[in-house]
């Protein structure tokens, strides 16, 4: 695919400050989120029955969640390839990590332990807490700057510090109760984690949302200029998303949607940019393929190919649960994923610098 620096881009560069335009980021990037939350709460109480809305927000992600685990698959096999085994950080995301993490899913079948599986349900509920906030992170950080809005180290690090005190807040939160839950028919206990540490997380995520307060007034009065809109809101979204004040059945079903819709934004915008460039140096349009391959692909690795191992494998349905091969792809691809956005999405990356703007 050739490419040239100074060939121009075929679509005209969003506003200033915008991906895609400034209302469309708002609602993506979290402003759809907190008002669906807002509604849900004034609409249903916390004990309706909420199945019809679960069937909904499953065929969403259709449309939203499972493309964009597709499409970090396509930035990293497809869009590195060339760096995928020249480049250690790609070559850990996409050889060592996935071989390592096979071997981890089926060491508790290897070992006829229902529990030990339950422990990597555990592992990947405490990764995606990481995993979200440093998306949120990340996002904030880019549509701040693409307005001119930039923070120091120092402020950035008390940014960082509230969200990673929110990523424990939420973990704790389900997990300072004897409960026992279920994963794509994969069942896993609480891990009665002391209350202590769920108080923590509620001081923690207050005085460092206090420190983030006065972080950002004190730059406002420096600088005389306040944070851009939808930087504010994808910080605040993953507040909504996380705080167990907030939690409520029905919204908890649609945090995958909603986290898939902030990841498009900026997987879509980056592919873009990308296919705008080469088609502008000669190339053929690629956009609308790759769009649709990741739709495809999503929907082959989270209905279509499970379906069809749960019923042809012959396994101990009493002690696994009656949708394992869901359970294990589910469980491997969402890990994987946070790995490999850990290395693709990067600010010294040349491309993320070049096409995401």
């Amino acid at each position: 695919m050739a490419e040239s620096p100074a060939a121009p881009t075929v679509a005209a560069p969003p506003p200033r400050g915008a991906l895609v335009s400034p209302a469309l980021d708002f609602l993506a990037v979290g402003g759809l989120s907190i008002v669906a939350c807002v509604a849900l709460h004034l609409v249903f109480p916390p004990d309706a029955d909420l199945r019809r809305l679960g069937k909904v927000l499953y065929w969403s992600g259709l449309v939203a969640n499972w493309p964009h685990f597709l499409l970090s698959y396509q930035l990293l096999y497809w869009d590195r390839r060339r760096a995928l085994l020249s480049r250690p950080r790609f070559v850990w995301a996409g050889v060592v990590a996935p071989a390592l993490l096979a071997a981890a899913l089926a060491a508790p079948l290897v070992a006829g332990s229902p529990e030990l599986l339950g422990g990597c349900v555990q592992a990947m509920f405490f990764l995606v807490g990481w995993h979200y906030v440093k998306q949120a992170y990340g996002c904030a950080i880019v549509l701040a700057a693409q307005s001119g809005y930039f923070l120091g180290v120092g402020e950035k690090a008390v940014v960082r510090w509230n969200l990673y005190a929110l990523w424990w807040l939420g973990f704790a939160a389900v997990n300072t109760v004897p409960e026992g839950y279920v994963f794509e028919g994969v069942r896993y206990s609480s891990l009665e984690l002391p209350r202590a540490g769920l108080v923590a997380g509620f001081v923690a995520v207050a005085a460092t949302g206090l420190a983030v307060v006065a972080v950002i007034l004190r730059k406002w009065r420096r600088d005389g200029a306040p944070p851009p809109r939808n930087a504010v809101v994808a910080f605040l979204s993953i507040h909504v998303w996380f705080l167990p004040v907030l939690r409520h059945p029905g919204f908890v079903l649609m945090l995958p949607f909603f986290h898939g819709l902030q990841y498009l934004l900026f997987a879509l915008r980056f592919a873009h940019g990308k296919a705008a460039a080469a088609e502008a140096a000669g190339a053929r349009p690629w956009f609308g393929f790759y769009v649709g391959s990741a739709l495809v692909l999503g929907a082959l690795a989270f209905v279509a190919i499970p379906r069809l191992l749960d019923a042809r494998l012959p396994y101990d349905r009493d002690r696994y649960g009656p949708t394992l091969a869901l359970a294990l792809i589910t469980l491997f691809i969402n890990i994987h994923h946070y790995l490999i956005d850990n290395v693709i999405w990067r600010r010294d990356d040349p491309d993320v610098r070049r096409y995401l703007r």
